[in-house]
């Protein structure tokens, strides 16, 4: 299965000045297969560095990212692993913060019995923030 949406905004910060607005768009496009045990699917999305999103504190333009997951399913045991990469300043404003984030997890679960499981889980979070500005450079890992 295929998926995906586009919005576009037109916002106008100032209508006293002579800029007048800005139109941007937002938007995702990613897919879905299951073949037997094995289910895996993808998402890019891509969020204009005019994009206005009045209502959606949470969401920062400038930024793209995508998403990964698979998992096999095979009667008691079950192994799922996603992926998600996004960065923010992806058309390089040299004034502003880069920040790159990776977050990645992998589960194995098995079912002894019908009472009875055993989960094993690993998770990777990583995040780099980035301001250069002239010679000046610094950064963060969390």
């Amino acid at each position: 299965m295929l998926t995906g949406e586009v919005a576009q905004s037109q916002f106008d910060e100032n209508v006293q000045d002579q800029e007048g607005s800005k139109t941007d768009l937002a938007w995702k496009v990613g897919g879905n297969v299951a073949a037997g045990v094995l289910t895996a699917g993808a998402t890019y999305r891509s969020i204009g560095k005019d994009f206005n999103s009045v209502g959606f504190p949470y969401f920062t333009n400038d930024r793209e990212g995508v998403e990964a997951n698979v998992g096999l399913n095979a009667g008691r045991v079950s192994l799922t692993g996603s992926y998600v990469s996004s960065s923010d300043n992806v058309e390089n404003d040299p004034a502003g913060e880069t920040t790159s984030d990776q977050n990645g997890n992998a589960g194995l679960m098995w079912s002894i019995s019908d009472r009875v499981s055993l989960t094993l889980g690993y998770s990777m979070n990583k995040q780099n923030t980035s301001i250069e500005q002239g010679n000046l450079r610094s950064s963060r890992t969390a």
